[in-house]
């Protein structure tokens, strides 16, 4: 209701001109390399495999729906959260300052936006499922948890951040168990 189907600043460059090229069809090793190339400071991989594929299954660009698309991370998040917070038998009540935030309108510039609101949006989810998965029992729950890390610092810049917090979080929580 609140976005239209139009580019939006890095739009063109992030999604238009890189579907473009990959639509041409030239050279296919170039157009993987492209996947991972740097866009200012950022290596936007989720944001090009979305409209990719987008674009694959469609034959066009909807930038309704990749903001929606990158909006969707916002719901997984608290979704995951609160999945933990039952696990932890914790009071319901105490999410609700966390879902105002989550939802607040303070970066309002990014839910509107589709190349933004799915590399901003989506570090933040990949990134808490990679933390997640790092101190989950589950069975290849260090894999799981190096895959979220990694699309998360393929996604934005800030992803990278996910290695060295699992680490330390890693080391606290084993020098605390001793």
């Amino acid at each position: 209701r609140y976005t239209i189907n139009f580019p939006y600043h890095d739009d063109y460059m992030s999604i238009l001109d890189f579907v473009n090229t990959c639509a041409s069809g030239q050279d296919t090793f170039r157009n993987f390399t492209l996947l991972f190339a740097q866009y200012n400071e950022h290596r936007i991989l989720l944001t090009k495999l979305f409209s990719l594929i987008y674009h694959l299954l469609f034959g066009e660009l909807n930038f309704v729906h990749l903001t929606l698309l990158g909006n969707i991370s916002l719901i997984l998040l608290i979704y995951m959260i609160f999945k933990d917070h039952v696990r932890l038998k914790q009071p319901i009540l105490y999410l609700i300052p966390l879902g105002v935030l989550i939802f607040s309108y303070r970066y309002s510039e990014l839910t509107f936006c589709a190349m933004a609101s799915i590399q901003n949006l989506w570090v933040l989810t990949l990134a808490f499922l990679a933390i997640f998965f790092a101190f989950s029992e589950q069975k290849n729950n260090l894999l799981y948890s190096l895959l979220a890390a990694t699309l998360a610092a393929f996604t934005s810049g800030n992803g990278m951040l996910v290695f060295p917090v699992i680490i330390a979080l890693y080391l606290l929580t084993k020098k605390m168990s001793k």
